[in-house]
């Protein structure tokens, strides 16, 4: 299960592999697919992107840059949408970009050792996984444990000083 928010619709994936869309509908992207074989979805500002379990990608929304066309290839792994432009990661660590690409936003670097993409309103995030001194791409370094608990711990300080000063 997952969920994804857009510019003024949202997305869910159902255990049972299928998409619930709901909220602004204009050119049709809170229009829910059809099909059972859904991993994973990500709702951009006016367009969407689904994976399914075979690799092959579902895109539907807005398309006026050709960021809500559907590319072809069965070998994703994860797919991301952005303001007008989408990101998809491929199986051997390289990167897809397409759609609006006034800022360089759907221009995918080179390289074949990504592990995730995230796509933002007009820029991108990648996570490079390849260890120094190894050469397996699809190996992700481990973070310190530490890491984790301290984030927790600082959004719980966070938030219970937020919620005293309110009162």
């Amino acid at each position: 299960m997952q969920v994804s928010a857009g510019g003024f619709h949202s997305l869910a994936l159902r255990e049972n592999g299928t998409i619930v869309a709901w909220g602004q509908n204009s050119d049709g992207k809170a229009t829910s697919p059809s099909g059972n074989d859904y991993v994973q979805v990500s709702a951009g500002w006016d367009h969407n992107l689904a994976l399914r379990g075979n690799g092959t990608m579902t895109a539907w929304g807005n398309d006026f840059y050709g960021q809500g066309t559907t590319q072809p290839g069965s070998d994703y792994v994860q797919v991301s949408a952005g303001g007008y432009h989408s990101l998809a990661l491929r199986e051997d660590g390289t990167m897809t970009a397409w759609g609006n690409d006034v800022y360089g936003q759907a221009t995918a670097p080179s390289g074949n050792d990504y592990v995730q993409v995230s796509a933002g309103w007009s820029h991108n995030l990648a996570l490079k996984g390849i260890v120094p001194g190894t050469t397996d791409p699809t190996h992700v370094p481990e973070f310190p444990k530490i890491a984790v608990p301290f984030m927790l711990i600082v959004g719980l300080v966070g938030a219970i000083i937020f919620a005293m000063s309110k009162k």
